[in-house]
């Protein structure tokens, strides 16, 4: 009799909604030759293995329909020509989804980043593309990259990325090739972060310290102390004079002088952040609270905006500092103006939760990204679509336009239940 089990993957078999609503998937299993039921799963899970001494096999399906798992299928990007609304290339993630997926400021590269799934035996990839071509040109070392804790230069000539080993590397852009190595966190990396100028990249873990590095020396620059918890985010303003950051069991966002290293306020909000173009206010949002516009000099709440969707993941400034987009209702984005929080408009068409957004570089369009692999580009003088992009494999997940704003990167794949 097998002591391992293989439980599968419940996705396809249903539509969304009926999963949503049934949520449950039964697990049956045969001992001494009888069939018996063995339990039901509250979500679907990813094809696995499992010990198990008492049955001498298993099967999963879905309660809704009772269909079989579908095979594991995994996640990719793909690039849009947005004059013709054609798909350009197809880039294959090797794991499970593409999280990451942007390009360099010359527009040349693209950089993507998959999650793996550690039961499935699938390790996280980072993969160097020729924009142009769509030709894969090199790949980071396995065990470099978390698989979500990955930022790139603004200068584009640098790639930062954090493992769960505690440490930082940096590697060169395009050719992938290992710069420097930063060691010091005594837990997993949970994000990194580029300074405006691409001289400083700041890391932090789990161990309640985020430490500043210098690119050019490849020194650590100096720690910054106090938190209390491992960190959410790290944010620099964009004059780089200020970081900002999120302790995970703290509702606060500390406010980081870089000239000195110390603490200059800690604001009474938490969740995302984004900071405004100009870098004078900072937005926050926590999904079950509000959309919360603070004034950086001083440090004080300026504007508030109601938020509808207590789910809610999206928060982008357009590229003129006067406009926020967020998610309301799940298939709804909003516009609102960014110095009084009052509603510009409403963004109708998605069928199901949208979980990114994009503005074009000359803020005239707005990608957005929904669970059922459907994208949608908008033109903000009108509110109205412009063009629907389908076929992307499940949930998108990240939208990234060429710096000329002719394409589009979409990166999806199949991670809804470690979300």
């Amino acid at each position: 009799m097998s002591d391992e089990v293989v439980l599968g993957q419940i996705e396809t078999c249903c539509a969304p909604s009926v999963i949503e609503m049934q949520s449950t998937f039964i697990a049956s299993g045969t001992s001494n030759g009888q069939e018996r039921p063995l339990k039901s799963a509250t979500r679907c899970a990813p094809a696995r293995r499992m010990p198990i001494a008492t049955f001498a096999w298993i099967t999963v399906f879905c309660a809704a329909c009772g269909q079989p798992p579908p095979p594991f299928v995994p996640g990719e990007a793909r690039l849009w020509d947005l004059n013709t609304n054609e798909l350009q290339h197809r880039f294959e993630a090797l794991g499970r989804a593409v999280t990451f997926a942007a390009f360099t400021p010359d527009g040349a590269t693209l950089i993507t980043s998959s999650v793996g799934d550690q039961e499935l035996s699938i390790t996280p990839v980072v993969r160097f593309w020729n924009a142009t071509t769509g030709k894969y040109q090199a790949s980071l070392p396995r065990g470099t990259c978390n698989g979500t804790c990955i930022a790139l230069a603004p200068n584009g000539k640098m790639l930062a990325t954090g493992n769960t080993e505690g440490t930082t590397f940096l590697f060169d852009v395009p050719t992938g090739g290992l710069v420097a190595k930063f060691e010091g966190h005594a837990s997993p990396i949970i994000a990194v972060a580029f300074s405006p100028d691409s001289k400083t990249v700041a890391s932090a873990g789990k161990d309640e310290v985020v430490r500043l590095w210098d690119t050019s020396t490849h020194r650590l620059r100096t720690m910054l102390r106090g938190h209390r918890g491992s960190m959410g985010q790290l944010l620099f303003s964009p004059d780089g004079k200020t970081l900002a950051t999120t302790p995970r069991t703290e509702f606060v966002v500390v406010l980081w002088d870089l000239e000195t290293g110390q603490e200059r306020a800690t604001l009474s909000a938490s969740g995302i952040l984004a900071f405004s173009p100009n870098g004078r206010t900072l937005a926050t949002l926590r999904p079950d609270d509000a959309v919360r516009i603070w004034d950086i000099s001083a440090a004080k709440e300026c504007a508030k905006l109601e938020v509808q969707n207590p789910a809610a993941r999206i928060l982008k400034f357009s590229p003129d500092g006067k406009t926020i987009a967020t998610t309301s209702h799940g298939v709804l984005v909003n516009l609102s103006h960014a110095g009084d929080g009052r509603e510009i408009g409403e963004l109708r068409g998605h069928k199901d939760i949208v979980r990114c957004v994009a503005f074009s570089p000359d803020g005239s369009t707005l990608a957005t990204g929904s669970r059922d692999g459907v994208v949608m580009v908008w033109n903000l003088s009108t509110n109205r679509p412009i063009a629907t992009l389908r076929g992307h494999v499940r949930t998108v997940y990240c939208i990234a336009f060429s710096p000329d704003g002719r394409s589009l990167i979409v990166g999806a794949g199949d991670i809804e239940p470690h979300i």
